[in-house]
């Protein structure tokens, strides 16, 4: 279970489809900049989006990414601190 922003991410909490990443995660926080990129690609060029938090188990997903491919997915709380990493691979065609 997820308790602070720096276990924000959690890999057993974390399934992919072919274009497709569904996380969920205990919110600590009331939003959060979910940021996704290729694997060897740079942080400062990742795509992200706002997620609201609040308190309790939040789901989201990222969508319309390449199939076979490996991501990585992080957290980012709203005083810019980010939270682990996870790497995790889109399914295959």
């Amino acid at each position: 279970m997820i308790q602070s922003n720096k276990d924000a991410i959690p890999s057993h909490h974390a399934q992919s489809l072919q274009t497709s990443i569904a996380l969920q995660f205990i919110a600590t926080a009331e939003t959060y900049n979910l940021q996704w990129k290729e694997h060897p690609v740079d942080w400062n060029r990742a795509s992200s989006r706002q997620v609201e938090g609040g308190s309790g188990t939040v789901k989201t997903e990222v969508e319309d990414l390449e199939p076979g491919t490996t991501y990585c997915l992080r957290l980012v709380d709203a005083d810019g601190s980010p939270g682990p990493e996870l790497v995790i691979d889109t399914e295959q065609v």
